[in-house]
């Protein structure tokens, strides 16, 4: 595990020397979730930088989910990303590995978003692999209470036939607290409830996470 957290700081190294834009995120999750799913908690560190190319944002991302009960996580991709005035638009791949619904696979994905009230976004997955998609809306709002303060808040649906014969449904409630320490670091806390299928109480997984991004 030492040689991936190396190369993922190397890679944050090389970008800032490169002068891309991007953030680099150390992140404790009491319940990390994906598509519905809830797994062990993790220390997640994250990358993701860019660079602009043609008026077009060029970058890469990736991830490493150290956990306690099962095995570790990585995650990388690359991706395009088109910013205008109302619309930003989002195409890429990326790749898992040891992942909790769809283990080792890589997805194309497209994405489209508005930046109107509630930023709705949309986005679809597809695996060459299972010859399938999954597809994902979400809204999300921030108020800014202090200079230094900002509440979040996110919610996210989902339909993914992933390792599945049927199409499933899952849904995702986020608040989190970011607190700007300088210019270019922050420090977050926040809580999440994700469920699948019906919406009962009794299925609902709520968890804490919170840590610390830094932009660069």
């Amino acid at each position: 595990m030492k040689k991936y957290i190396l190369t993922i700081l190397t890679a944050a190294l090389t970008a800032i020397s490169i002068n891309a834009a991007g953030n680099l995120t150390l992140k404790y999750d009491q319940s990390p979730d994906f598509r519905g799913r809830v797994t062990d908690s993790e220390i997640n560190t994250a990358l993701s930088s860019s660079v602009k190319v043609l008026g077009v944002d060029v970058g890469m991302d990736g991830s490493i989910a150290v956990r306690s009960e099962v095995e570790d996580e990585i995650r990388v991709g690359a991706f395009l990303d088109l910013d205008t005035d109302f619309l930003d638009f989002k195409t890429g791949v990326v790749a898992y590995d040891n992942n909790i619904v769809v283990g080792d696979d890589v997805e194309v994905y497209i994405e489209a978003g508005a930046d109107i009230i509630l930023t709705p976004t949309v986005r679809v997955y597809y695996s060459p692999k299972n010859d399938d998609f999954t597809v994902e809306g979400s809204v999300s709002q921030s108020v800014k209470v202090t200079d230094t303060i900002a509440l979040n808040a996110g919610a996210t649906v989902g339909s993914t036939k992933v390792q599945s014969s049927d199409r499933e449904m899952y849904y995702k409630v986020s608040a989190t607290a970011v607190h700007k320490v300088s210019d270019k670091a922050a420090l977050f806390l926040g809580v999440d409830a994700t469920t699948f299928d019906n919406i009962q109480l009794s299925d609902v997984e709520v968890g804490v996470y919170g840590g610390v991004t830094y932009e660069f």
